[in-house]
């Protein structure tokens, strides 16, 4: 296959929420404040830091959106970073230059962190169907591909216009796979990172063409190195 290949400039997403137009063209920046002055109240300590500080890089996440074991575990240290605060042990936190006074002092990020564990709920509710699912097919039946004895993490499944075709992505391999008429899927093309999009169109020649996109990184990190394949 021939590939055409541009590179672009994107800015990868994070977990629950995504990040806004600030963080895809000036990354990750604190916005600039005088130091907040702790009252000694947590809920209102906690709001007034996770506004002043998180809020540079993405919208405010309610503190009901996760479950209290993925702030305190998962979101928070992963988050950390950017506000210039170093983990160990997985949910301790220092600072490796106790003189940096820019991102947060430990003591508002102490602050945040008891927030979270004061307000955050311990699970979450399932999910209720808003009305009872009904098992018919109507008139139609399911088909489903063999099982595989690997891990598969799917980023992207497309149907190719006027084909009948479809086409997916796997993270875990990084390919492109075309899946035949038995529901078997054969690899086409293999990506730098895992692909998330894809538009099919034809080009002058009436030759059909593959716009993919990949997402670059899906650790939570500011990194850009997103790229959008064209494929014959």
């Amino acid at each position: 296959m021939r590939l055409k290949t541009t590179r672009v400039i994107l800015s990868v997403l994070f977990f629950t929420s995504a990040f806004s137009s600030t963080v895809l063209f000036n990354g990750c920046k604190p916005k600039s404040a005088a130091p907040y002055v702790l009252t000694g109240d947590v809920i209102k300590d906690g709001e007034a830091l996770v506004q002043q500080k998180c809020t540079s890089c993405h919208v405010k996440v309610p503190f009901n959106a996760l479950s209290e074991p993925v702030f305190i575990n998962h979101t928070l240290p992963a988050m950390a970073k950017y506000l210039h605060v170093s983990t160990y042990g997985g949910t301790q936190y220092f600072k490796s230059n106790p003189l940096d006074t820019s991102g947060i002092t430990l003591q508002n990020w102490q602050a945040i962190v008891a927030y979270y564990k004061k307000v955050a709920p311990d699970s979450l509710p399932a999910a209720k169907p808003p009305v009872p699912l009904i098992n018919d097919w109507a008139g139609f039946t399911l088909k489903t591909p063999p099982e595989v004895p690997i891990p598969v993490f799917t980023t992207m499944v497309s149907v190719i216009p006027g084909q009948h075709t479809i086409m997916s992505a796997d993270a875990s391999t990084t390919k492109i796979y075309k899946w035949d008429a038995q529901l078997k899927p054969h690899a086409i093309a293999i990506t730098p990172t895992p692909v998330v999009n894809a538009t099919f169109l034809k080009d002058s020649a009436g030759v059909n063409q593959g716009i993919f996109t990949c997402i670059g990184q899906l650790l939570p990190m500011d990194f850009p190195n997103g790229r959008v394949l064209g494929y014959d």
